[in-house]
């Protein structure tokens, strides 16, 4: 279940006198209000904005890349000039995540209504709450003063330091683990999360603004990525195919875009439907334990295989299925009984769009590969009754 992320926004702030550009494939440009250029950075030349005002920002629109996030992976490289005690927020994108210090330490946030905190739609990590503990010689700031006594002891939890530059990370893996980086290290962890990341609302992205709240430091590079929406759509056809079946697949997906662009209500109901369904079906894996993910991991991994060398008819993939709807049915997990699932085969929408795409009966291999598996559900729900 490890996620693959796509890279949304890369700002570097080093050509153009700091003017937040995109380096990244998705034009997530910026607009800078009331920052100040460095011409050198974290490097001779390389590039700086110093966040100094109660309204220095830059703010980032919300485009479509950060309204489908799922989940999220940041680095900010950035200095920060002096204690303060209030809150300095490194991004965040009002409706969806935060990723801030406060004091000394290093917090990340994202918005949800399945949140367990009291009172809060908030589910958070930080390096005092989760902290991970390591060697104290690690941290510089502790050992420089005290290297004698730290040798031969623990550090506590990582504490941000000041006027220095720091690479800082925020992990949300999209499914249940949440992670925060400094230099390079794992300094917080925490696991079992209820939800992944919603997207950004309307008032869009912004880069070292508080709400009201001077960051008082200087930022070098932002990159930010959210979990690849496209990850399916590319392994479907890692498959090797032959002309013949490949442009019986074209015509198929090009029938199925433009009937769901005459039934845009349509499109949304089988894209939430896909979407509730992988995402419900993912937490019962990981809910059932270690040992059920591990072996979801395997399958996943050996099905791969698989289906990159063109065996989806071949006795390998049979058993490859057969073996984990046996295992599925042992830890009580039921995928054709799902409602998400139920919803979709009833539904009208999916009958609708169906009838108006021309079907992909050039490939005997899908066939085979498509009878495995309503075979092997059968049998589960037979079993199940």
């Amino acid at each position: 279940m490890a996620p693959t992320f796509e890279l949304i926004c890369h700002h570097t702030y080093s050509g153009f006198g700091g003017l937040p550009v995109d380096l990244s494939d998705h034009d997530s440009h910026g607009q800078a209000f009331d920052t100040e250029f460095l011409k050198d950075g974290v490097a001779s030349g390389s590039g700086a904005l110093r966040f100094a005002q109660p309204q220095s920002r830059v703010l980032i629109p919300a485009s479509s890349p950060w309204q489908t996030l799922g989940g999220i992976k940041v680095e900010i490289t950035a200095r920060l000039n002096g204690y303060r005690s209030l809150p300095r927020n490194l991004i965040r994108g009002p409706g969806s995540f935060m990723f801030f210090v406060w004091n000394r330490e290093l917090i990340a946030a994202y918005e949800t209504t399945k949140s367990t905190w009291p009172g809060s739609n908030l589910e958070r990590i930080s390096t005092f709450s989760n902290p991970i503990q390591y060697p104290a010689y690690q941290f510089e700031e502790w050992f420089d003063q005290w290297p004698a006594f730290f040798q031969y002891v623990h550090s506590p939890a990582y504490q941000v330091p000041f006027d220095k530059w720091i690479t800082f990370g925020f992990v949300h893996n999209g499914l249940d683990t949440m992670e925060l980086y400094a230099y390079g290290q794992l300094v917080a962890q925490r696991t079992g999360l209820l939800a992944g990341v919603p997207g950004v609302g309307p008032e869009g992205v912004f880069i070292g603004a508080g709400t009201g709240f001077v960051l008082n430091g200087d930022i070098d590079e932002v990159k930010v990525w959210r979990v690849n929406p496209h990850i399916v759509d590319g392994e479907f056809f890692s498959r090797p195919a032959d002309e013949g079946v490949a442009r019986c697949w074209e015509r198929f997906f090009r029938s199925l875009a433009k009937a769901l662009e005459r039934h845009p209500d349509c499109a949304r109901f089988i894209q939430g439907a896909l979407d509730d369904l992988l995402d419900r079906m993912q937490r019962t894996i990981v809910a059932k334990g270690p040992e059920t993910r591990e072996r979801f991991d395997r399958t996943s991994r050996e099905y791969l295989l698989l289906w990159r060398d063109g065996k989806l008819d071949s006795p390998e993939m049979a058993r490859l299925f057969t073996d984990w709807c046996e295992w599925l049915r042992l830890v009580d997990i039921s995928i054709e009984q799902d409602p998400a699932l139920q919803r979709l085969l009833q539904s009208d929408c999916l009958r609708r769009v169906l009838a108006e795409c021309e079907p992909p009966d050039c490939d005997p291999q899908m066939a085979e590969f498509l009878r495995l598996i309503v075979q092997n559900c059968r049998q589960g729900a037979a079993t199940s009754a």
